[in-house]
């Protein structure tokens, strides 16, 4: 299932298998997989200050993982490169993107994993032209 992800490719589809693992029950929610995984951003809050910053203290294979998944799906996956390049026109940093990347990745793959169904792109495709996000809608005209 794992290998029907645009850009898992051979060294990084097992990785996210062995993430994920055989047992469906084993994660209860996609926001329990976003925060293990440790692509999930940390929020920091106290008064009026309020700052939302990547994961430092984390587990770093497993978040480069996706990190690197996302990178190479810029270029396998027509939804992703526009995701990609419409952030990059609006000044935001490489990384920061591959993390909101792989933040969209991981939700779709959780649903994948646990229906057992193998990713397909045109099916994503039509979900995203019923929800029309604004950085898809320059991919739609």
């Amino acid at each position: 299932m794992f290998q029907s992800f645009p850009g898992a490719g051979p060294s990084i589809g097992p990785r996210l298998m062995a993430f994920f693992g055989g047992d469906r029950d084993k994660f209860k929610s996609v926001n329990e997989v976003l925060k293990i995984s440790e692509i999930a951003p940390v929020t920091i809050q106290s008064g009026k200050m309020n700052i939302v910053r990547r994961r430092f203290l984390c587990d770093r294979f497993t978040q480069l993982s996706f990190v690197e998944f996302a990178n190479n799906s810029i270029r396998s996956s027509i939804w992703a490169h526009e995701f990609y390049y419409h952030k990059k026109a609006l000044n935001i940093p490489h990384f920061t993107i591959l993390r909101a990347l792989a933040y969209k990745w991981i939700r779709i793959m959780y649903r994948c994993w646990k229906t057992r169904t193998p990713y397909n792109e045109k099916t994503y495709l039509e979900v995203l032209e019923k929800r029309q996000p604004a950085w898809f809608q320059k991919f739609v005209n």
